[in-house]
Protein backbone atom coordinates (compact mmCIF):
# COMPACT_ATOMS: atom_id res chain seq x y z
CA UNK A 1 0.00 0.00 0.00
CA UNK A 2 1.43 3.16 -0.99
CA UNK A 3 1.24 6.50 1.12
CA UNK A 4 -0.65 9.43 -1.26
CA UNK A 5 0.44 12.53 -1.17
CA UNK A 6 -2.81 15.25 -1.64
CA UNK A 7 -1.06 17.01 -4.75
CA UNK A 8 -1.98 20.84 -4.52
CA UNK A 9 -1.94 23.03 -7.54
CA UNK A 10 -0.18 26.47 -7.93
CA UNK A 11 -3.07 28.83 -7.37
CA UNK A 12 -3.50 29.62 -10.81
CA UNK A 13 -4.29 33.56 -11.98
CA UNK A 14 -7.31 34.36 -13.22
CA UNK A 15 -5.98 35.57 -16.75
CA UNK A 16 -4.48 32.14 -17.42
CA UNK A 17 -6.14 30.02 -20.06
CA UNK A 18 -6.09 26.41 -19.55
CA UNK A 19 -3.67 25.85 -22.50
CA UNK A 20 -1.19 27.30 -20.69
CA UNK A 21 -1.38 24.72 -18.03
CA UNK A 22 0.35 21.55 -18.30
CA UNK A 23 1.53 18.58 -16.29
CA UNK A 24 4.22 15.84 -15.47
CA UNK A 25 5.03 12.77 -13.66
CA UNK A 26 8.29 11.46 -13.12
CA UNK A 27 8.34 7.37 -12.04
CA UNK A 28 11.57 7.21 -9.71
CA UNK A 29 12.18 3.65 -9.94
CA UNK A 30 12.82 3.86 -13.71
CA UNK A 31 13.40 7.38 -13.82
CA UNK A 32 10.40 7.70 -16.74
CA UNK A 33 9.06 11.60 -17.33
CA UNK A 34 5.76 11.94 -19.00
CA UNK A 35 4.39 15.18 -20.32
CA UNK A 36 1.12 15.55 -20.75
CA UNK A 37 -0.02 17.47 -24.43
CA UNK A 38 0.10 20.85 -23.00
CA UNK A 39 3.46 20.58 -21.70
CA UNK A 40 5.13 19.62 -24.92
CA UNK A 41 3.49 22.85 -26.44
CA UNK A 42 4.62 25.34 -23.84
CA UNK A 43 8.17 23.75 -24.41
CA UNK A 44 8.00 24.11 -28.09
CA UNK A 45 8.74 20.17 -29.10
CA UNK A 46 7.10 17.58 -31.00
CA UNK A 47 5.94 15.12 -29.35
CA UNK A 48 6.48 12.10 -31.42
CA UNK A 49 10.69 13.53 -31.53
CA UNK A 50 11.30 14.48 -28.40
CA UNK A 51 11.26 12.01 -25.16
CA UNK A 52 11.45 13.91 -21.65
CA UNK A 53 13.90 12.99 -19.22
CA UNK A 54 15.31 14.76 -15.58
CA UNK A 55 18.03 16.03 -18.10
CA UNK A 56 16.50 17.49 -21.21
CA UNK A 57 14.16 18.71 -18.51
CA UNK A 58 16.22 20.90 -17.13
CA UNK A 59 18.13 21.79 -20.47
CA UNK A 60 15.38 23.98 -21.06
CA UNK A 61 16.11 25.99 -17.97
CA UNK A 62 17.54 29.55 -19.08
CA UNK A 63 21.19 29.58 -17.56
CA UNK A 64 20.83 32.55 -15.43
CA UNK A 65 17.65 30.32 -13.48
CA UNK A 66 19.22 27.32 -13.61
CA UNK A 67 21.42 27.04 -9.84
CA UNK A 68 18.56 28.28 -8.31
CA UNK A 69 16.03 25.78 -9.95
CA UNK A 70 18.65 23.13 -8.52
CA UNK A 71 18.54 23.96 -5.23
CA UNK A 72 14.73 23.77 -5.72
CA UNK A 73 14.65 19.87 -6.97
CA UNK A 74 17.42 19.50 -3.87
CA UNK A 75 15.00 20.56 -0.88
CA UNK A 76 12.05 18.42 -2.59
CA UNK A 77 14.27 15.14 -2.17
CA UNK A 78 15.92 16.51 1.21
CA UNK A 79 13.52 17.69 3.06
CA UNK A 80 9.88 16.90 1.25
CA UNK A 81 9.39 20.49 0.67
CA UNK A 82 7.23 20.91 -2.74
CA UNK A 83 9.07 22.18 -5.55
CA UNK A 84 7.36 25.08 -6.62
CA UNK A 85 9.10 28.38 -8.00
CA UNK A 86 8.76 30.74 -11.08
CA UNK A 87 11.59 30.45 -13.91
CA UNK A 88 12.52 31.14 -17.35
CA UNK A 89 12.72 28.53 -19.95
CA UNK A 90 14.64 28.74 -23.90
CA UNK A 91 12.54 27.00 -25.82
CA UNK A 92 14.11 25.34 -29.33
CA UNK A 93 13.24 28.35 -31.47
CA UNK A 94 15.08 30.48 -29.03
CA UNK A 95 11.92 32.29 -27.80
CA UNK A 96 12.10 32.70 -24.29
CA UNK A 97 8.94 31.73 -21.59
CA UNK A 98 8.10 32.35 -18.20
CA UNK A 99 6.45 29.75 -16.43
CA UNK A 100 5.51 28.93 -12.64
CA UNK A 101 5.88 25.49 -11.70
CA UNK A 102 5.31 23.00 -8.51
CA UNK A 103 5.89 19.69 -7.67
CA UNK A 104 5.12 17.17 -4.90
CA UNK A 105 6.81 13.54 -4.15
CA UNK A 106 4.83 10.51 -3.50
CA UNK A 107 5.79 7.72 -0.80
CA UNK A 108 5.77 4.10 -0.31
CA UNK A 109 4.48 2.89 3.43
CA UNK A 110 8.21 2.81 3.58
CA UNK A 111 8.86 6.26 3.32
CA UNK A 112 10.04 5.16 -0.26
CA UNK A 113 9.78 7.37 -3.26
CA UNK A 114 7.28 6.41 -5.56
CA UNK A 115 7.19 9.06 -7.89
CA UNK A 116 7.24 12.90 -8.42
CA UNK A 117 4.03 14.35 -10.09
CA UNK A 118 3.58 18.12 -10.61
CA UNK A 119 2.49 21.12 -12.95
CA UNK A 120 3.95 24.15 -15.39
CA UNK A 121 1.68 27.36 -15.80
CA UNK A 122 3.01 29.29 -19.00
CA UNK A 123 2.85 33.02 -17.54
CA UNK A 124 4.37 34.50 -20.76
CA UNK A 125 1.35 36.09 -21.87
CA UNK A 126 0.10 37.38 -18.71
CA UNK A 127 3.41 39.05 -18.11
CA UNK A 128 3.56 40.62 -21.03
CA UNK A 129 -0.25 41.71 -20.32
CA UNK A 130 0.97 42.85 -17.08
CA UNK A 131 3.89 44.90 -18.11
CA UNK A 132 1.86 46.34 -20.65
CA UNK A 133 -0.61 47.22 -18.17
CA UNK A 134 1.85 49.06 -16.28
CA UNK A 135 3.23 50.97 -19.10
CA UNK A 136 -0.69 52.18 -19.97
CA UNK A 137 -0.66 52.90 -15.84
CA UNK A 138 2.44 54.93 -16.07
CA UNK A 139 1.83 56.44 -19.38
CA UNK A 140 -2.05 57.41 -18.38
CA UNK A 141 -0.14 58.89 -15.03
CA UNK A 142 2.18 61.10 -17.07
CA UNK A 143 -0.69 62.09 -19.11
CA UNK A 144 -2.82 62.90 -15.75
CA UNK A 145 -0.03 64.54 -14.10
CA UNK A 146 0.45 66.84 -16.96
CA UNK A 147 -2.34 67.53 -19.21
CA UNK A 148 -4.53 70.88 -18.99
CA UNK A 149 -8.00 68.93 -18.53
CA UNK A 150 -9.35 67.21 -15.41
CA UNK A 151 -9.44 63.62 -15.56
CA UNK A 152 -11.63 62.06 -13.45
CA UNK A 153 -12.33 58.54 -12.10
CA UNK A 154 -15.83 58.13 -10.92
CA UNK A 155 -17.71 54.73 -9.47
CA UNK A 156 -21.63 54.58 -10.79
CA UNK A 157 -23.08 56.17 -7.75
CA UNK A 158 -20.96 59.38 -9.28
CA UNK A 159 -18.73 59.61 -6.01
CA UNK A 160 -14.92 60.73 -7.14
CA UNK A 161 -12.33 57.83 -6.76
CA UNK A 162 -9.23 59.99 -8.56
CA UNK A 163 -8.93 63.45 -9.98
CA UNK A 164 -6.09 64.68 -12.14
CA UNK A 165 -3.67 67.67 -10.65
CA UNK A 166 -5.13 70.00 -12.90
CA UNK A 167 -8.47 70.36 -10.69
CA UNK A 168 -6.74 73.01 -8.89
CA UNK A 169 -5.71 75.25 -11.30
CA UNK A 170 -9.37 75.26 -13.13
CA UNK A 171 -11.60 74.57 -9.92
CA UNK A 172 -9.19 75.37 -7.32
CA UNK A 173 -9.97 72.23 -4.95
CA UNK A 174 -7.02 69.79 -4.77
CA UNK A 175 -7.25 65.82 -5.73
CA UNK A 176 -7.50 64.84 -1.95
CA UNK A 177 -10.12 67.32 -1.43
CA UNK A 178 -12.17 65.45 -4.27
CA UNK A 179 -11.82 62.00 -3.19
CA UNK A 180 -14.55 60.49 -1.58
CA UNK A 181 -17.24 63.21 -2.63
CA UNK A 182 -20.00 63.04 -5.34
CA UNK A 183 -19.38 64.69 -8.47
CA UNK A 184 -22.42 65.83 -8.67
CA UNK A 185 -22.25 68.36 -5.81
CA UNK A 186 -20.56 70.53 -7.18
CA UNK A 187 -22.81 70.92 -10.14
CA UNK A 188 -25.10 73.98 -10.66
CA UNK A 189 -28.55 73.67 -9.64
CA UNK A 190 -29.58 73.99 -13.07
CA UNK A 191 -27.70 71.12 -14.53
CA UNK A 192 -27.00 67.51 -14.22
CA UNK A 193 -25.52 64.55 -15.40
CA UNK A 194 -27.47 62.39 -18.14
CA UNK A 195 -29.49 60.07 -16.12
CA UNK A 196 -27.91 57.53 -18.76
CA UNK A 197 -25.06 57.70 -20.12
CA UNK A 198 -24.24 56.72 -23.95
CA UNK A 199 -22.26 53.61 -23.82
CA UNK A 200 -19.40 55.20 -25.85
CA UNK A 201 -19.28 58.54 -24.59
CA UNK A 202 -21.08 61.85 -23.97
CA UNK A 203 -20.22 65.00 -23.60
CA UNK A 204 -21.80 67.57 -21.03
CA UNK A 205 -21.63 70.90 -20.81
CA UNK A 206 -22.35 72.12 -17.69
CA UNK A 207 -21.50 75.06 -14.75
CA UNK A 208 -19.75 73.30 -12.28
CA UNK A 209 -18.11 75.38 -8.36
CA UNK A 210 -14.89 77.06 -8.14
CA UNK A 211 -13.96 76.25 -4.70
CA UNK A 212 -14.53 80.35 -4.28
CA UNK A 213 -18.12 80.10 -5.10
CA UNK A 214 -18.06 81.03 -8.44
CA UNK A 215 -19.20 78.60 -11.14
CA UNK A 216 -17.18 77.21 -14.09
CA UNK A 217 -18.37 76.64 -17.56
CA UNK A 218 -16.85 73.13 -18.18
CA UNK A 219 -16.79 70.44 -20.91
CA UNK A 220 -16.69 66.95 -19.80
CA UNK A 221 -16.60 63.76 -22.53
CA UNK A 222 -17.35 60.69 -20.34
CA UNK A 223 -16.78 56.74 -20.89
CA UNK A 224 -18.38 54.21 -19.23
CA UNK A 225 -16.38 51.30 -18.22
CA UNK A 226 -17.76 47.66 -17.66
CA UNK A 227 -17.05 44.52 -16.87
CA UNK A 228 -16.93 41.16 -18.52
CA UNK A 229 -20.10 40.53 -17.63
CA UNK A 230 -21.49 43.99 -18.32
CA UNK A 231 -21.59 45.41 -15.52
CA UNK A 232 -21.06 49.39 -15.25
CA UNK A 233 -17.87 49.72 -12.74
CA UNK A 234 -16.61 52.92 -13.56
CA UNK A 235 -16.74 55.89 -15.68
CA UNK A 236 -13.57 57.91 -16.76
CA UNK A 237 -14.05 61.73 -17.48
CA UNK A 238 -11.71 64.07 -18.91
CA UNK A 239 -13.57 68.12 -18.16
CA UNK A 240 -11.69 71.15 -19.68
CA UNK A 241 -12.56 74.81 -19.28
CA UNK A 242 -14.36 76.21 -21.79
CA UNK A 243 -15.41 79.65 -19.55
CA UNK A 244 -13.04 81.63 -22.51
CA UNK A 245 -15.32 79.63 -25.29
CA UNK A 246 -18.67 80.80 -23.59
CA UNK A 247 -17.91 84.35 -23.05
CA UNK A 248 -16.70 84.70 -26.94
CA UNK A 249 -19.89 83.36 -27.55
CA UNK A 250 -21.37 85.56 -25.52
CA UNK A 251 -19.97 88.38 -27.20
CA UNK A 252 -21.10 87.17 -30.63
CA UNK A 253 -24.45 86.64 -29.70
CA UNK A 254 -24.34 89.99 -28.61
CA UNK A 255 -22.75 91.62 -31.61
CA UNK A 256 -25.34 89.89 -33.38
CA UNK A 257 -28.36 91.22 -31.09
CA UNK A 258 -27.09 94.45 -31.79
CA UNK A 259 -26.88 93.72 -35.83
CA UNK A 260 -30.04 92.71 -35.65
CA UNK A 261 -31.46 95.63 -33.83
CA UNK A 262 -29.65 97.53 -36.00
CA UNK A 263 -31.10 96.41 -38.86
CA UNK A 264 -34.93 96.13 -37.59
CA UNK A 265 -34.27 100.04 -36.31
CA UNK A 266 -33.57 100.75 -40.00
CA UNK A 267 -36.30 98.74 -41.52
CA UNK A 268 -39.02 99.99 -38.48
CA UNK A 269 -37.63 103.83 -39.50
CA UNK A 270 -38.36 103.27 -43.66
CA UNK A 271 -41.68 101.49 -42.72
CA UNK A 272 -43.00 104.26 -40.95
CA UNK A 273 -41.31 107.08 -43.42
CA UNK A 274 -42.91 106.88 -45.92
CA UNK A 275 -46.45 107.02 -44.46
CA UNK A 276 -45.25 109.67 -42.50
CA UNK A 277 -44.10 111.15 -45.77
CA UNK A 278 -47.38 110.82 -47.39
CA UNK A 279 -49.38 112.56 -44.17
CA UNK A 280 -46.99 115.47 -44.40
CA UNK A 281 -47.52 115.95 -48.12
CA UNK A 282 -51.33 115.63 -47.94
CA UNK A 283 -51.44 118.52 -45.05
CA UNK A 284 -49.98 120.76 -47.22
CA UNK A 285 -51.88 120.08 -49.64
CA UNK A 286 -55.01 120.55 -47.33
CA UNK A 287 -52.92 123.64 -46.05
CA UNK A 288 -53.08 124.94 -49.66
CA UNK A 289 -56.25 124.17 -51.28
CA UNK A 290 -58.75 123.01 -48.36
CA UNK A 291 -59.67 119.38 -47.14
CA UNK A 292 -61.01 117.17 -49.59
CA UNK A 293 -63.33 114.06 -48.99
CA UNK A 294 -60.79 111.29 -50.19
CA UNK A 295 -58.08 112.82 -48.66
CA UNK A 296 -59.27 112.10 -45.03
CA UNK A 297 -59.54 108.23 -46.26
CA UNK A 298 -55.99 108.32 -47.55
CA UNK A 299 -55.14 109.82 -44.32
CA UNK A 300 -56.73 107.61 -42.49
CA UNK A 301 -55.07 104.40 -43.83
CA UNK A 302 -51.86 105.97 -43.55
CA UNK A 303 -52.48 106.30 -39.49
CA UNK A 304 -53.71 102.53 -39.60
CA UNK A 305 -50.37 101.08 -41.38
CA UNK A 306 -48.33 103.19 -38.85
CA UNK A 307 -50.77 101.80 -35.87
CA UNK A 308 -50.47 98.06 -37.54
CA UNK A 309 -46.96 98.30 -37.76
CA UNK A 310 -46.20 99.51 -34.00
CA UNK A 311 -48.66 96.59 -32.90
CA UNK A 312 -46.44 93.12 -35.08
CA UNK A 313 -43.60 95.15 -33.34
CA UNK A 314 -45.60 95.22 -29.43
CA UNK A 315 -46.58 91.65 -30.06
CA UNK A 316 -43.02 90.52 -30.97
CA UNK A 317 -41.18 92.60 -28.28
CA UNK A 318 -43.96 91.90 -25.12
CA UNK A 319 -45.26 88.62 -26.19
CA UNK A 320 -49.08 87.77 -24.25
CA UNK A 321 -48.60 85.15 -21.59
CA UNK A 322 -49.65 81.85 -23.47
CA UNK A 323 -52.88 79.91 -21.67
CA UNK A 324 -52.57 76.26 -22.85
CA UNK A 325 -55.45 73.97 -22.95
CA UNK A 326 -56.21 70.89 -25.26
CA UNK A 327 -57.48 72.44 -28.42
CA UNK A 328 -58.99 70.48 -31.45
CA UNK A 329 -57.71 72.63 -34.60
CA UNK A 330 -60.20 71.87 -36.93
CA UNK A 331 -63.10 74.24 -35.80
CA UNK A 332 -60.04 76.84 -35.75
CA UNK A 333 -60.10 76.66 -39.52
CA UNK A 334 -63.10 76.89 -39.90
CA UNK A 335 -63.51 79.88 -37.99
CA UNK A 336 -60.85 81.60 -39.84
CA UNK A 337 -62.50 80.90 -43.35
CA UNK A 338 -65.55 82.89 -41.58
CA UNK A 339 -63.69 85.72 -40.57
CA UNK A 340 -61.62 85.89 -44.11
CA UNK A 341 -64.77 85.26 -46.44
CA UNK A 342 -65.76 89.08 -46.99
CA UNK A 343 -62.07 89.90 -47.98
CA UNK A 344 -61.62 86.82 -50.15
CA UNK A 345 -64.86 87.68 -51.84
CA UNK A 346 -63.61 91.10 -52.81
CA UNK A 347 -60.16 90.11 -54.32
CA UNK A 348 -62.42 87.07 -55.93
CA UNK A 349 -60.92 84.04 -54.01
CA UNK A 350 -62.74 81.05 -52.92
CA UNK A 351 -61.78 79.15 -49.51
CA UNK A 352 -61.85 75.55 -49.17
CA UNK A 353 -61.78 73.62 -46.35
CA UNK A 354 -60.25 69.77 -46.25
CA UNK A 355 -59.29 67.79 -43.34
CA UNK A 356 -59.46 64.22 -42.41
CA UNK A 357 -61.60 62.97 -39.77
CA UNK A 358 -61.07 64.18 -36.07
CA UNK A 359 -58.10 65.06 -35.20
CA UNK A 360 -56.17 64.13 -31.59
CA UNK A 361 -56.25 67.35 -29.84
CA UNK A 362 -53.16 69.38 -29.72
CA UNK A 363 -52.15 71.22 -26.20
CA UNK A 364 -51.47 74.59 -27.34
CA UNK A 365 -52.89 78.84 -26.73
CA UNK A 366 -55.63 78.95 -28.97
CA UNK A 367 -55.51 82.43 -29.91
CA UNK A 368 -51.93 82.26 -30.54
CA UNK A 369 -52.51 79.40 -33.46
CA UNK A 370 -55.53 80.96 -34.74
CA UNK A 371 -53.25 84.40 -34.92
CA UNK A 372 -50.70 82.25 -37.06
CA UNK A 373 -53.77 80.67 -39.12
CA UNK A 374 -55.05 84.63 -39.93
CA UNK A 375 -51.55 85.76 -41.08
CA UNK A 376 -51.31 82.70 -43.38
CA UNK A 377 -54.66 82.69 -44.34
CA UNK A 378 -54.59 86.40 -45.04
CA UNK A 379 -50.82 86.37 -46.82
CA UNK A 380 -52.29 83.62 -49.39
CA UNK A 381 -55.60 85.41 -50.33
CA UNK A 382 -53.14 88.35 -50.74
CA UNK A 383 -50.66 86.73 -52.76
CA UNK A 384 -53.58 86.10 -55.90
CA UNK A 385 -54.18 89.05 -57.52
CA UNK A 386 -56.29 87.42 -60.14
CA UNK A 387 -58.47 85.25 -57.78
CA UNK A 388 -58.11 81.89 -57.51
CA UNK A 389 -58.46 79.01 -54.70
CA UNK A 390 -56.95 79.14 -50.93
CA UNK A 391 -56.90 75.33 -49.46
CA UNK A 392 -57.29 75.16 -45.95
CA UNK A 393 -56.26 71.97 -44.68
CA UNK A 394 -56.00 69.68 -41.30
CA UNK A 395 -54.88 65.94 -40.83
CA UNK A 396 -52.38 64.20 -38.54
CA UNK A 397 -49.11 63.34 -39.85
CA UNK A 398 -47.31 60.57 -37.00
CA UNK A 399 -47.13 62.45 -34.29
CA UNK A 400 -48.09 66.15 -34.97
CA UNK A 401 -50.80 67.84 -36.21
CA UNK A 402 -50.50 69.58 -39.67
CA UNK A 403 -52.12 73.09 -40.65
CA UNK A 404 -51.79 72.97 -44.45
CA UNK A 405 -51.83 76.44 -46.22
CA UNK A 406 -51.88 76.49 -50.85
CA UNK A 407 -52.52 79.59 -52.69
CA UNK A 408 -52.27 79.52 -56.43
CA UNK A 409 -50.26 82.76 -56.51
CA UNK A 410 -47.22 83.43 -57.82
CA UNK A 411 -44.76 81.74 -55.66
CA UNK A 412 -41.74 82.82 -53.91
CA UNK A 413 -38.42 82.57 -55.38
CA UNK A 414 -35.88 80.16 -54.17
CA UNK A 415 -33.95 83.12 -53.72
CA UNK A 416 -36.45 84.73 -51.53
CA UNK A 417 -37.49 82.12 -49.77
CA UNK A 418 -34.14 82.08 -47.26
CA UNK A 419 -35.44 85.11 -46.12
CA UNK A 420 -38.88 83.98 -45.04
CA UNK A 421 -39.43 84.70 -41.40
CA UNK A 422 -37.00 88.10 -41.09
CA UNK A 423 -38.26 91.30 -40.51
CA UNK A 424 -38.54 93.82 -43.16
CA UNK A 425 -38.51 90.87 -46.28
CA UNK A 426 -41.80 90.55 -48.13
CA UNK A 427 -43.32 89.78 -51.16
CA UNK A 428 -46.04 91.92 -50.67
CA UNK A 429 -45.90 95.56 -51.93
CA UNK A 430 -47.64 97.03 -48.66
CA UNK A 431 -45.93 94.70 -46.14
CA UNK A 432 -43.38 94.42 -43.63
CA UNK A 433 -42.39 90.50 -42.96
CA UNK A 434 -43.54 90.94 -39.09
CA UNK A 435 -46.30 89.37 -39.12
CA UNK A 436 -44.75 85.97 -40.40
CA UNK A 437 -41.97 86.54 -38.22
CA UNK A 438 -44.47 86.59 -35.38
CA UNK A 439 -46.10 83.42 -36.78
CA UNK A 440 -42.42 81.68 -36.91
CA UNK A 441 -41.64 82.91 -33.15
CA UNK A 442 -45.21 81.56 -32.15
CA UNK A 443 -44.57 78.10 -33.63
CA UNK A 444 -41.23 78.25 -32.09
CA UNK A 445 -42.73 78.56 -28.73
CA UNK A 446 -45.28 75.58 -29.07
CA UNK A 447 -42.57 73.40 -29.77
CA UNK A 448 -43.64 72.83 -33.86
CA UNK A 449 -42.37 74.05 -37.13
CA UNK A 450 -42.95 75.98 -40.61
CA UNK A 451 -42.65 74.12 -43.59
CA UNK A 452 -42.63 76.05 -46.35
CA UNK A 453 -43.04 74.72 -50.27
CA UNK A 454 -43.20 77.24 -53.55
CA UNK A 455 -43.33 77.05 -56.92
CA UNK A 456 -42.64 79.86 -59.06
CA UNK A 457 -46.18 80.72 -61.09
CA UNK A 458 -48.13 77.84 -59.62
CA UNK A 459 -48.13 78.76 -55.63
CA UNK A 460 -46.76 78.31 -52.15
CA UNK A 461 -48.23 76.25 -49.36
CA UNK A 462 -47.36 76.82 -45.39
CA UNK A 463 -47.34 73.57 -43.31
CA UNK A 464 -47.97 74.35 -39.77
CA UNK A 465 -46.73 71.10 -37.76
CA UNK A 466 -47.15 71.09 -33.89
CA UNK A 467 -46.18 68.02 -31.95
CA UNK A 468 -49.47 66.22 -30.24
CA UNK A 469 -48.06 66.47 -26.97
CA UNK A 470 -51.18 65.59 -23.60
CA UNK A 471 -51.30 67.84 -20.88
CA UNK A 472 -47.66 67.69 -18.59
CA UNK A 473 -48.22 65.59 -15.08
CA UNK A 474 -48.39 67.93 -12.67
Amino acid sequence: MTNMITYESPTIPEQVDEDDIGGWEMDYSNRKVYWTDNLYRIYGVDKSAFTPTVDNHLSFVYPDDLPYIQKQINELHQTEKPFDAEFRIKRPDGEIRTVHARGDVVYDDNRQILRVIGAVIDLTRTKLERHRLLELNALYNLLAENTQDIITYLLPDGTIEYSSPAVKNILGYSPEELRGTNHADYLHPEHSLPEHLNPNSDTVEALIRHKNGHYVWTESKFKVIRDKAGVHTHTIGVTKDITAKKQAEERINRAEKLALVGKLAAGIAHEIRNPITALRGFYQIIKEYGPKKDYDRIVMEEFSRIEKILTDLLQLARPKPSEFAAFELTPLVHDVATLLEAQARERQVRIEICHSGAGQPVWCDDSQIKQVLLNLTRNAIEAMQDGGVVRLGVCQDGGEAVLRITDQGEGISAERMVYLGQPFQTTKEQGTGLGLMLCYAIIEHHKGRIVVESCVGVGTTFEVRLPLHRKPAS
